[in-house]
This record gives structure tokens, C-alpha cells and sequence, in this order.
């Protein structure tokens, strides 16, 4: 029974599942397990298995797809004896009912009104050509739009003239200012100009004038020598003068 247990397991381990029935019994019996054993391991491991869904219909309508018969062991050492292999049925069809066609009636129609919705809101605007209304429309759009260009450079057009003419304004002005610099600086250079001619002037005058002491000076001296010989020689006249009286 252990071994039976185990065997059941192994088979039940969906990586096993999907090896070959040949392969998995092979193992098996390598495993010590007799074919009694490895026929029931694989009836307990079919009847063990849970059934698999099929789909909504399948779910809805509790219907499942037959199981497919399990190959017995015996039929499989005859067919190992014989050199042949016996191939498993194939499932039985879903059987549908009235449930079945009214959720694939539904889906239909639903798939069916999403197609026509995405057609209509996207599909149609890009292929349908405009009308006459749309087209005055666009038109007047692109009239307002062209009207609101053309306020937008008269309005840059007066700016740039307003900047233009405040810059002029303001050069003239700069200009202004730079020759009343210009004739500032030209008068300091004059008053410079003549007062270093001034200055030159007075120091002519002063090299005359410190000439001029000494002569000046010898003039006064030798005028005052005569004038006191002059002085000595009346005196001594007078002097004379009143002896001979």
C-alpha cells in the first residue's frame, strides 16, 4: 500500500503528468512495484485527478468534456508484447444549451456595439469628407485666427516704432550730452592754454624785473653819488664864498 501511495503521488506531480504512459510505468516497476500495482496506482491516480474547465460555456452549463479512458496496464503489455501502441479516445464534445447561446449572443452583441461606437467616434470623422457648414467654420477660424496675427504684428509693428523713435530720442540726447562735454572740455583746455601763457607771461615779466633791480639799483646809487658831489661841491662853493666875505 505504501508503495501504491507513493506511486499514486508520483503520478499526480504535474511534471510527471506529461511524460509518457511508457515511461512513467517503466519507472515504476523499476521501482519494484508489480503490475497489479502499477494498474492501481494509475486507476487511483485517475480517479484522484480533478476534472479540467473547458470555458465559460463549460462553467455555466456544468458540462464537462468526457475523460479520456485510462490505457490499463494490461492492454499495455499486450501492446508491448505485440509491438503496437493503443491511442487514448479523444474527448467527447461540450454539449451546449439555451444558456450557452444567450452569453455568446450577448458577447456578440456587446463586441458588436464596441466596434460600431470606436467606427463611428474615430474610424468615420477621418474618412467621411467635410461638410460645407465645417468648411465655413474652418474657414472662419482661420479667418479670426489670421485677423489675430495680423493685430499682433500692427501692435509688435507701433511697438518697435515707439522703440524705435525712444531710442532716437535718447541718442540725440547722448549726442547732446557728449558735445556739451566736448565744448566743456575744449574751455578747460582754452582756460588751461591761457593760463599757461598768463603764467609764462609773468615769468618773462619777473626775469625783466629781477634784471631791471640791479640797473635799477646801480641808477639810484650813481645818481645819488653825483647828487651828493653836486651837494659837496655847492657846499664847499658856499663855503668858500662866505670866507671871502
Amino acid at each position: 500500500d505504501d508503495l501504491v501511495s507513493s506511486a499514486v503521488t508520483f503520478l499526480q506531480d504535474p511534471k510527471v503528468a506529461d511524460a509518457p504512459l511508457a515511461k512513467r510505468i517503466a519507472f515504476l516497476e523499476s521501482k519494484g512495484l508489480s503490475p497489479q500495482q502499477v494498474q492501481q496506482a494509475l486507476q487511483r491516480a485517475q480517479d484522484a485527478a480533478p476534472p479540467a474547465a473547458t470555458g465559460a460555456s463549460q462553467e455555466s452549463t456544468g458540462y464537462a468534456p468526457a475523460r479520456p479512458p485510462t490505457l490499463p496496464y494490461a492492454s499495455y503489455a499486450q501492446g508491448q508484447a505485440g509491438n503496437s501502441l493503443i491511442a487514448a479516445q479523444p474527448p467527447a464534445l461540450p454539449q451546449r444549451d439555451w444558456r450557452d447561446w444567450f452569453i455568446m449572443a450577448v458577447v456578440s452583441g456587446g463586441l458588436s456595439w464596441a466596434v460600431y461606437h470606436t467606427a463611428k467616434r474615430y474610424i468615420l470623422p477621418l474618412v467621411q469628407p467635410p461638410n460645407i457648414s465645417q468648411l465655413e467654420e474652418d474657414k472662419n477660424a482661420l479667418a479670426a485666427q489670421f485677423d489675430q496675427v495680423q493685430e499682433m504684428l500692427s501692435m509688435l509693428q507701433t511697438d518697435a516704432a515707439e522703440q524705435k523713435q525712444a531710442m532716437t530720442t535718447q541718442q540725440e540726447k547722448v549726442d547732446k550730452c557728449l558735445k556739451e562735454v566736448e565744448t566743456t572740455v575744449e574751455d578747460v583746455r582754452d582756460k588751461a592754454d591761457r593760463r599757461e601763457t598768463d603764467i609764462r607771461r609773468l615769468g618773462l615779466e619777473l626775469d625783466q624785473i629781477r634784471e631791471l633791480i640791479p640797473k635799477a639799483l646801480e641808477s639810484v646809487k650813481h645818481a645819488q653819488t653825483e647828487s651828493l658831489n653836486e651837494l659837496n661841491n655847492e657846499l664847499r662853493s658856499l663855503k668858500t664864498l662866505l670866507q671871502n666875505r
